[in-house]
Order: C-alpha cells, then sequence, then structure tokens
C-alpha cells in the first residue's frame, strides 16, 4: 500500500501511536460504558455521552482505515485482524446509517437502544485489545525482565487486577438495590474471582441485574482465569501467540510441552462454554421452562446457576440458596447442579483425556488408547472421597437433621452434601442443621478439594492421593511410589507434602487470628468458615454477614492465596536457587 513504502522506523513509530490511540478508544469506550449502564445520568449527561460515542467510533475507523495503508499481505491482515475491521465496518454503518441500524436492533433487542449496541460492541473489542496490550507489558517490560518476573507473579497479579476492578464495578449505583460498602464489594468481588460462594450480603435481593451480570461475568473470568481467557482471544483473534506467550501458560496450564498451549487453551475454554450452555439447558427445561413457551428470566437464572455450578463457584439467585422453596425438592435440578460440579472439579484435561478414549476400537492408538496416570488418579480419588463422604454424613445424619426425611431423600441429601463439599459451596439445607461432626468431616472434603488444573480449590486430590501412597509406602518400606504400572517422580511427592504442610500451617494461622477477632462467635463455625475460603468452598454456618470488618478483609486473602495457591504466591515471592554442582556427605536424621 501506499504507506508500506516509508522508512521502517516512521512505521514502527506510526504503529506505535495507532496502538496508543486503539488503547485510549478502547479506555474511553469502557468508561462510556460504565457510565451509561451504571449511574442515574441526566438527560442532557446522555447528549453528551451519546456525542463522545460518536467521536470514538470516527477515531476508531479512522485508525483502522489508516492501517490499511501499511498493508503488504491484504490476505494475511484481513485474516489477523478480521474481528477488527468487523466491528470498524460495523461502527462506519452505524454510524452513517443510524435510522436503518436502530431499526434492525429494535427488531430483535427491543430494550436496547442504537448507543449501547455500538458502544457495547466497541467496548468488548477495545477492553480485550486493551487487556492483551496490558498483559504483553507486563511480560515484555524491561523493569520486569530485569526482576525476572515469575509467570506466577503475573497470574497473581491478573487476578488481583480482576478482583479490583470488580470491586469498582459492583459499587456502581445502579449495581445494587442500596450501595455497597467498599468492604462489602470487595470480599463479594474477591468470593466471585476466586470462585468461592462467600456472601456478605443476599445475591438475589441485594443486586440488581446489572449487578448480577457483572457478577456473573466475575464468576466465568475466576473459574477460566483472566490470563487462559486473553491468550485464547489472541489465538482466536489475531491469529496465534508467541513463543514467550507459549512457555509462560505452559507454566501456568502445567503442560510440559508448549507445542500443545494453544490446543489446550483452545480445549479449556470451548469445553467451558459447551458443558456450561448444556447445563443451563437442562436446568432450564428442569425449572418448567419450555422451547414454545420460552421464559427468558427461567433461562437466565439457569444460566448462572449452570456457571456457578461448573465455576464451582457456589453462588446462587435464591435467597437460601437449593433450599428455597422454588428448588428445595427438585432432585432434577439438584442432580445436574451435582453433575457440573463433579465436571468442573474433574477439571478439563482430565476430561479432554477421556473424550480421546475410543474403547470400542481395539487397535486404536495403541498406548494412546489408555487415560493417563494422572486421570486414572484423579477419577480414582474421586471416586472415593464422594463415597465416603456420603456414607460418612448418611450414618452421622440419619436421626440427626436428616431424621424427618424418607431413607431415598437421605442417601440423595448426604451425595450432594459430599459433592458441594468439595469446592461448590451449594447448600441443599441449612448448613447450621447439621451437627458438629458432620461439620468437621465437610471440613476435611473441603480441605481436599478439587483437583489440578480445575475450577476448584483445595489442596487438591492428587496431592493427598500421592502423599497418602507415600505414607503406604514407607510403613512398608518401600522406596518409589508406584501406581497403574508407573512410580510417581520424586519432585512430584516433594510437591504434595509441601502443599499440605504450607496449607495447614497457613489454615492454623488464619483460623487462631478470626478465633482471636471473633471470641463471641461459635469457634467451630470459624473454623468452618475459614477452611470454607481457604478451599474456595462458600459453605458457611450463616456468620459471614455477622463478622467484623477486620474478619472480612482476613476471609479476603485467604480466599485469594487459596485460588492461586500458596506454592504459586511462595515461587513468585523468591527467587529460584541454583543446585550446588558438589554433593555433601549423607547422613540420617531421627524423625518420627
Amino acid at each position: 500500500m501506499i504507506l508500506s513504502s516509508l522508512a521502517p522506523e516512521l512505521r514502527r513509530r506510526i504503529h506505535l501511536w495507532l496502538n496508543v490511540i486503539m488503547g485510549v478508544m478502547g479506555v474511553l469506550s469502557f468508561a462510556a460504558l460504565i457510565t451509561e449502564l451504571g449511574f442515574n445520568l441526566s438527560p442532557q449527561a446522555i447528549g453528551v455521552l451519546r456525542s463522545a460515542v460518536d467521536v470514538i467510533i470516527v477515531f476508531f475507523v479512522a485508525q483502522e482505515l489508516l492501517r490499511w495503508g501499511f498493508v503488504t499481505e491484504m490476505r494475511k491482515y484481513l485474516r489477523d485482524r478480521w474481528f477488527e475491521n468487523l466491528i470498524a465496518l460495523l461502527a462506519l454503518y452505524f454510524l452513517f446509517q443510524p435510522n436503518t441500524a436502530h431499526s434492525l436492533v429494535l427488531t430483535f433487542l427491543p430494550n436496547l437502544s442504537f448507543n449501547q449496541l455500538t458502544l457495547g460492541y466497541l467496548a468488548v473489542t477495545q477492553s480485550t485489545i486493551v487487556a492483551s496490550l496490558l498483559i504483553k507489558a507486563m511480560r515484555f517490560n524491561s523493569m520486569i525482565a530485569k526482576f525476572k518476573l515469575h509467570p506466577g507473579a503475573i497470574f497473581a497479579i491478573s487476578f488481583i487486577l480482576i478482583i479490583v476492578v470488580g470491586t469498582g464495578l459492583l459499587m456502581l449505583p445502579r449495581a445494587s438495590v442500596e450501595q455497597l460498602s467498599f468492604v462489602d464489594a470487595l470480599f463479594t468481588s474477591t468470593s466471585a474471582v476466586c470462585v468461592t460462594g462467600l456472601i456478605v450480603v443476599d445475591t438475589a435481593v441485594a443486586f440488581t441485574p446489572l449487578g448480577k451480570a457483572i457478577l456473573l461475568g466475575l464468576i466465568q473470568i475466576g473459574g477460566l482465569g483472566i490470563m487462559t481467557l486473553t491468550t485464547f482471544f489472541a489465538l482466536f483473534f489475531s491469529g496465534g501467540i508467541s513463543v514467550r506467550e507459549r512457555i509462560m501458560m505452559s507454566t501456568v496450564i502445567s503442560s510440559d510441552n508448549i507445542g500443545e498451549v494453544s490446543g489446550v487453551l483452545i480445549r479449556i475454554t470451548i469445553f467451558t462454554i459447551v458443558i456450561e450452555a448444556i447445563g443451563a439447558l437442562f436446568l432450564y427445561l428442569s425449572m418448567g421452562g419450555g422451547i414454545t413457551d420460552f421464559n427468558g428470566e427461567t433461562l437466565l437464572v439457569s444460566v448462572f446457576h449452570s456457571v456457578s455450578a461448573f465455576c464451582n463457584a457456589g453462588f446462587s439467585l435464591y435467597s437460601d440458596g437449593l433450599y428455597d422453596e422454588v428448588v428445595r425438592w427438585n432432585y432434577v435440578h439438584h442432580s445436574i447442579i451435582m453433575f457440573l460440579i463433579v465436571l468442573g472439579g474433574l477439571g478439563v484435561g482430565v476430561l479432554s483425556d477421556i473424550g480421546r478414549l475410543r474403547p470400542w476400537r481395539k487397535n486404536f492408538g495403541g498406548v494412546h488408547n489408555r487415560p493417563s496416570v494422572y486421570s486414572k488418579l484423579v477419577l480414582y480419588t474421586t471416586a472415593i472421597l464422594l463415597l465416603l463422604g456420603t456414607l460418612l454424613i448418611l450414618a452421622m445424619e440419619w436421626n440427626g437433621a436428616m431424621a424427618g426425611l424418607g431413607a431415598g431423600d437421605k442417601v440423595f441429601q448426604s451425595t450432594f452434601w459430599s459433592v458441594t463439599a468439595r469446592t461448590a459451596g451449594f447448600n441443599i439445607a441449612p448448613v447450621g442443621d447439621l451437627g458438629a461432626p458432620v461439620l468437621f468431616v465437610m471440613i476435611m472434603l473441603m480441605w481436599i478439594g478439587a483437583s489440578p488444573a480445575s475450577t476448584g480449590g483445595g489442596v487438591k486430590t492428587t496431592t493427598i492421593a500421592v502423599a497418602t501412597l507415600n505414607i503406604f509406602n514407607t510403613i512398608r518400606g518401600k522406596e518409589r511410589v508406584e501406581i497403574f504400572g508407573r512410580h510417581i517422580a520424586v519432585e512430584s511427592i516433594r510437591r504434595a507434602f509441601a502443599v499440605v504442610l504450607l496449607s495447614a500451617f497457613l489454615m492454623g494461622a488464619a483460623c487462631v487470628t478470626l478465633v482471636a477477632l471473633e471470641p463471641h462467635l461459635d469457634v467451630v463455625a470459624l473454623i468452618f468458615e475459614v477452611v470454607s475460603a481457604m478451599s474456595t468452598v462458600g459453605l458457611s454456618v450463616g456468620i459471614t454477614a455477622d463478622l467484623s470488618t477486620g474478619s472480612k478483609a482476613l476471609l479476603v486473602v485467604v480466599m485469594f492465596v487459596g485460588r492461586v495457591g500458596i506454592l504459586t504466591i511462595l515461587f513468585a515471592l523468591m527467587n529460584p536457587a541454583h543446585e550446588a554442582r558438589y554433593k555433601l556427605p549423607e547422613e540420617s536424621v531421627m524423625v518420627g
């Protein structure tokens, strides 16, 4: 094109300025959208805002058109930047044909204005670009490179940024019925992003539709992770990611092969969307929703609970959770919730591994037609924990909180408690009605939690499995930990015991601190609250809203550490030590 003949340095500077303009347009678009949706504006303010939107559209389209002057390979350019060009064309059409566009929008979305739609297009597109640019800046900035920032640090920072943004969004005047305090907004945002589910206000009545939509977005982002989402968008919208980005993301998703990173990220995102969509459909049908007599409100509630269940978040749009009279005895609804919880707790890696199996084809792939040792360990451990938890709860509450129920109801509710205690947080009855022995069983289940690379928390099923196997081997005098025809790497065993020890230490410190801050509350209830927060479960005996500001702040930190991972945080804070090339004389130390 015309501008492609310019000097390379001049072209680089023009591209830099275009990126700056693009980033500014994204920030302004996002700010304008938040202002229009989140604040109660006067007609004069709305007029000024809509004029500003037109200016944003002009600048956005102009910078996209200017980029065409630098194109040397038009086909490649259109393939790599198809989304931005599509948005530019739509924005240009909306700008010069507002009446036609407005009529088209009103046909499908009668309650949405033309400016809101245009603004939404720009905000979503440009906010994605801005997020991508910010993360790239964090990765490649010379200052950060100088300090050799660990990928875990970027992972933790991304969660902090989303929590801060979520706090601000939840404090918008039109996000809640009554203005939330900063502490309550921070607590709710952290609970949503960390997919915990602990609440200090009633989600069903405290938030407006906008506030509930914000919560849903925070839960989805928290379940997948902002880095996974932005990298996925970079793959989908920008044509690919660099080798450095692949190396960093391989650390985040625990993949040993950087060539598989793109495929893994795409599978994670698509699996999540598909499973949540199917779950929402079945929940909608279980609530009496029909295809011909479509009920929009029921569908939105179903979508919210499907996302919340698969992400193991535990947020509910019913004031009493699943104990609410609307769904209290709807066991089909509860079964779908349980199924989504288990799938989310297994993790997309295990689901993908199972999906690749072809047991009916004996010659298909040989060894590749068998699940990996990791998947087997996850499945076996999950099944054992679910069965053991069900039996213990059933035995302890047979004549207790479930005394008035039939035998089938008792089995079902015990199964549900065993499932939801493993990081989901949905309640099928008041948790406070359960006896202290059952609460301690649930504390153990919460502490163990879900599986690695899943949406759940806890120390993880494989951690406990590896540690338990090593204990049995120590008792039997065996050196190697062997299972399913393989021996577990020593590094995995060391990590397992490190996670168990660090988790127990941190949990103990948090329990002592919370008991000191709330001496008037029951000790068992406080311990239950800490473990629930640390394992990102969200179950509570009903004391969360009554906690002091200091206690809420403590739980915010505990939820964050539980979601990001204590080892991830420590790796990010400490410089890696290089192993010495010499070896000191070995000596046994008396232990036990």
